[in-house]
Order: structure tokens, then C-alpha cells, then sequence
């Protein structure tokens, strides 16, 4: 694929459009290409049942509403210089190609047929055709009007009006309304909200940290979109590399593990309160347990560590952070084989801190029983001072 390398590095918004688009729709074989030339501001590659499948993406930052003329006028774009070749015969000549058109105002009631949300996972054709027959030949009258129709077109204006007059003559409505099944517009995405959006898929989708992702979702990834379009390689290597060095270290059980079938109890029990406490034999799993509850909590989000120590795990769920959610793991606080000598004081800054802790960040803390019955005997009113019930993790060989 030819890369155009003329495309100013001003194109922000276009370029986080790019990251936003390439990050929603990631799968191991997608290809995103930016400012290739003869298309349109980005192109998506991929291969679906075996057919190669391209998306060409148009983004439009200006703020007013999405009319029906600015949808005809991007169905009529030509590549530079050229009077052939619009957004509109590549989609006729390739009927699995797919435009996708952004934009950061509303759409109108003309263009609203043509919406569909961010947040499908898959990139297809609609199942029905947005446009009737009768709306159909009204937005093929409009793309008539978008060249060589002012007093003075210039010779490269007119030569495009009779192509696309000549191009309008030749689709029945009953073949737009196919065609239209393969325009997809979003609209409302400005430049704050495509930050936002790039921001929750880098926490959710690649477990990057809250705060880290807060600083990645934008110059940073803008930064691979320019290079790649310099360069003229495929974007899509150098973005996962960036993000894969952002990552927060995965919290999972060691494998093989087996599910014990209380998980969910445990990381729903653990979403109403602040903290879980596991107890148990040598062996009984509590740890792997504890693990697996991290996880699913990472899964949802939240940035998982995992410590020996309380003072590093209070500074950890304390600190602001931008209000990320952070989960905890405290393995054996108090003593691996007996109580440790600090026990008594890390147990009453536990108490303290499992009461300071806000919605958005947990704490879970394993123990092996003799140890807790240990420090229970050291500090009779600890068990009435935690605001959290100890949960008996019974060995599950």
C-alpha cells in the first residue's frame, strides 16, 4: 500500500480518531494504514472469511451539526488533483469496503440513519439499509451539488461535477440503499471525548494503569500515528509496542488452577466492602484465591499490586492517582510461619487504613489461620475493631 507523506503534523484530532479507531477494533490481523494515498484520512485492513475487508476512515472536527450536504460532500471527495476515484466508487467497486465518518458534531435527522455505536466490537455492514427509496434519491440529488456548481468553478471543479452527475445517472436508489448499508457515521466525538474513550479502553482492554493511561491516551500514541504516516508502515505493531510497555503486570493464580465455584461470591462481596480477609491452612489456596480475585478486579480495570508489606500497600491505595481504581494485595502480613514482630502494630494501621479507604480502592489480605488465632490472642478487640469479617478458605485438594 502507497503512503502519502503530505499530510501536516497539525492533525490532531484526525490522529486521535486514528488511535481511538485501531484500539476499538484491534484483532491480530488488522493492518490500520494513515493518509494512504487515494483514500481517506485512515484505513483499516483486515480479513473477514477470508476476504480482505478495508475500512476508510474520514474525520471532521468542526463542532456544528452533521448536515446532509457535509455527508454528500465526503461521499465526493476525490484524491488530490484527481476528478475520479470518490469515497463513493471505491465503496461501489468494492462491496465489502466499509467508510467510516467522524465527526465532532451531532448529526441532523438526515444524517441519523447513518449512525451506529462506537462500542460494537465488530466492524460490519448493517443487517438493514438505513436509507427508504424516497431518502435514497434525495441524498443522490444532493451530491450533484457539491462540485463545479459556484459561479467560477475552476476547470478541475467542473471536470469533478461531471463525473459525479454522470456517476449519480448511473446508481438506481435501490443500489444506494445497498450501499448506504456500508456507511457508518459517529458523531459527538470531540477531541475531550475521544481523550476519554482512549483512556477507558487503555484500562480496560490492555490493563494499562489509570494514571499511566491518563498520559498515554494522547501526544503519546499521536506521536506512533505520525510516525507511521511518515514512515508509510502499518500502525497497528508500533501501537501495541507502546502500550505493551505502559502495561500493569498481570494478577492471576499460578497454573494450572482449578476454580473452587467461590470466586464471584468473594469479588462480589469484595465490591461492597473495602476489604477481603482470606484465612486458612498451609496449602488450603488462599493465595491463589486471593489472585484470582485480583483478576477478575483487573479485568474490570482496576490496577492490581502485590505486597509482603503494609506501610508500601497504604501508600499504594492512599495516594490520589486521579481517583484510579487500585486493588491491593497483602500476602501474609502478619508472619509466614509465625507472628511477626511488627504484627501487632501493622495489624492496628490495617484497622485504620480498611476504614480511610475510598469506593475505588480494595484491599484483600491472606493470613494462614494459626497465625491469625495468633494475633487474635495478642489483640483480643481486633476482631470488633475491623470493620470486615475474616472468610475460612478450606483446602480445596
Amino acid at each position: 500500500m502507497t503512503i502519502a507523506k503530505h499530510g501536516p503534523a497539525g492533525f490532531e484530532q484526525q490522529y486521535r480518531v486514528t488511535v481511538l479507531l485501531a484500539l476499538t477494533f484491534d484483532r491480530e490481523d488488522l493492518e490500520v494504514y494513515v493518509e494512504a494515498v487515494g483514500q481517506e484520512d485512515a484505513t483499516l485492513v483486515f480479513r473477514a472469511e477470508g476476504a480482505k475487508t478495508v475500512v476508510e476512515i474520514q474525520v471532521k472536527g468542526g463542532a456544528g451539526a452533521v448536515t446532509q450536504p457535509m455527508l454528500a460532500s465526503i461521499l465526493t471527495t476525490f484524491p488530490k488533483g484527481s476528478a475520479s476515484d470518490s469515497l463513493l466508487e471505491r465503496l461501489i467497486s468494492d462491496p465489502t469496503s466499509l467508510a467510516v465518518l467522524v465527526f465532532a458534531g451531532r448529526a441532523d435527522d438526515a444524517v441519523a440513519p447513518f449512525l451506529f455505536d462506537l462500542n460494537r466490537l465488530v466492524l460490519d455492514s448493517r443487517p438493514e439499509a438505513p436509507l427508504k427509496i424516497g431518502e435514497a434519491k434525495v441524498l443522490l440529488k444532493s451530491l450533484t451539488l457539491v462540485h463545479g456548481t459556484g459561479k467560477k468553478p475552476t476547470a478541475l471543479q467542473k471536470k469533478r461535477g461531471d463525473h459525479i452527475m454522470a456517476l449519480v445517472k448511473s446508481i438506481s436508489p435501490q443500489t444506494f440503499t445497498e450501499i448506504s448499508r456500508r456507511i457508518l457515521v459517529l458523531e459527538r466525538l470531540d477531541r475531550l471525548r475521544v481523550i476519554e474513550e482512549i483512556r477507558a479502553l487503555l484500562i480496560r482492554r490492555y490493563r494499562v494503569p489509570g494514571v499511566v493511561a491518563g498520559r498515554l491516551a494522547d501526544a503519546p500514541l499521536r506521536k506512533e500515528v505520525e510516525k507511521a504516516r511518515d514512515a508509510g508502515y502499518d500502525l497497528q505493531p508500533s501501537l501495541r509496542s507502546r502500550i505493551a510497555a505502559s502495561q500493569a503486570d498481570t494478577i492471576r493464580p499460578r497454573q494450572p488452577y482449578i476454580l473452587r465455584g467461590d470466586e464471584q461470591t468473594l469479588v462480589n462481596a469484595l465490591s461492597a466492602a473495602p476489604a477481603l480477609l482470606l484465612a486458612g491452612a498451609p496449602l488450603a489456596g488462599k493465595t491463589q484465591l486471593a489472585r484470582a480475585v485480583v483478576g477478575s478486579l483487573q479485568d474490570g480495570g482496576s490496577h492490581p499490586r502485590v505486597f509482603n508489606d503494609v506501610a508500601t500497600a497504604e501508600r499504594f491505595l492512599l495516594e490520589p492517582a486521579d481517583g484510579e481504581s487500585r486493588v491491593a494485595l497483602l500476602d501474609d502480613p502478619f508472619g509466614k510461619l509465625a507472628l511477626a514482630d511488627n504484627a501487632l502494630d501493622d495489624a492496628g494501621r490495617l484497622v485504620a487504613l480498611i476504614e480511610e479507604l475510598p469506593a475505588h480502592r480494595k484491599l484483600i489480605i491472606t493470613a494462614r489461620a494459626d497465625i491469625r488465632q495468633q494475633l487474635t490472642r495478642a489483640l483480643p478487640a481486633l476482631e470488633a475493631q475491623l470493620t470486615v469479617d475474616w472468610y475460612d478458605v478450606e483446602n480445596s485438594s
